[in-house]
């Protein structure tokens, strides 16, 4: 939503003009000189005239859709905006101005804008820590044509975003845990203490890729899986217990660490943190839960 209101404000060649023909208008005023008159009252206009194309420059102009990219503490998170220039004339030397929860005013640009398109803009608000955050609106800011005048219109958008936590820490990962849940795992899944490794087996399409013999993948034969005879299996758990460090924000970047090498990976995992277990599966859709879990963890949100 769109606030009512244009803001203006004086650049600083508008400030020296204005103080300029006050300066001429007194010296008119002493000498009665009705040529100075005619200047200062002539520049006077069109200061009017240059308020009103300034502003002008930005009618038609509205935001359509935000989207935001995923980004981690540190880093800056890349917003998409789809902006619409509504109006018959061209956009000209357009900025545009970012405010948010979590960050200073900032300013990207120029952009212009051919008359009734829509154009795909990027601005970058910086992420300084993890957590849920509102990008509060974006404004339109121009000082197009003559330069003596900054007008900005500002869209009201309230938008969450999420940043996730930086991922640090040098620890490698846990000891996997053996699983007891009574199901028959003789299929290929790994098994828990004291059963043996029963052979090799072609890799079906679509199966979990945790099990393949990769050391066998590395020297160019065709994949793998290894299979186990037994009736358990062992699952990764990346846990708050594990991740070692001395305060909250080292645990949580070491967990972050963790997901993120195991995604890369695609090795299936689960996460426990206090008050969250995630169960462990694999996946850019499980990767996601554990990572907002993990941004969110302590936030009062």
């Amino acid at each position: 939503m769109f606030e009512k209101k244009y803001r203006t404000r004086f650049t600083s060649a508008g400030r020296i003009l204005v103080l300029t023909v006050m300066a001429m208008l007194v010296g008119a005023m002493n000498y009665g000189n009705n040529m100075a008159y005619i200047l200062c009252f002539l520049i006077f206009s069109l200061l009017v005239v240059a308020w009103l194309q300034t502003r002008n420059n930005i009618r038609g102009l509205e935001i359509l859709s935000v989207q935001a990219k995923p980004a981690f503490a540190g880093s800056e998170v890349e917003f998409v905006l789809q902006v619409r220039n509504n109006s018959s004339q061209k956009r000209m030397a357009i900025y545009l101005a970012a405010s948010g929860e979590e960050s200073d005013l900032q300013i990207f640009g120029p952009f212009s804008l051919v008359p009734h398109s829509e154009t795909e803009l990027e601005i970058l608000v910086p992420a300084r820590k993890r957590g849920m955050f509102a990008l509060d609106g974006v404004s339109f800011l121009t000082g197009f044509p003559f330069g003596f005048f900054r007008v900005w219109r500002t869209q009201r958008l309230n938008l969450p975003y999420l940043v996730y936590p930086q991922p640090a820490g040098s620890l490698s990962w846990p000891q996997a845990e053996a699983a007891d849940d009574g199901i028959d795992y003789a299929d290929g899944h790994l098994s828990k203490g004291g059963d043996d490794f029963s052979g090799l087996r072609p890799y079906r399409e679509g199966e979990s890729q945790r099990h393949i013999d990769w050391k066998a993948v590395a020297r160019g034969r065709p994949k793998a899986v290894k299979e186990f005879t037994g009736g358990g299996r062992i699952d990764l758990w990346f846990s708050w217990e594990v991740a070692g460090g001395v305060n909250l924000e080292g645990r949580i970047s070491q967990l972050t660490r963790w997901v993120l090498e195991a995604d890369q990976m695609n090795v299936e995992y689960g996460l426990r943190i206090p008050g969250t277990t995630i169960d462990p599966t694999s996946g850019s859709k499980h990767t996601r839960q554990c990572l907002r879990a993990l941004a969110l963890y302590g936030s009062e949100s």
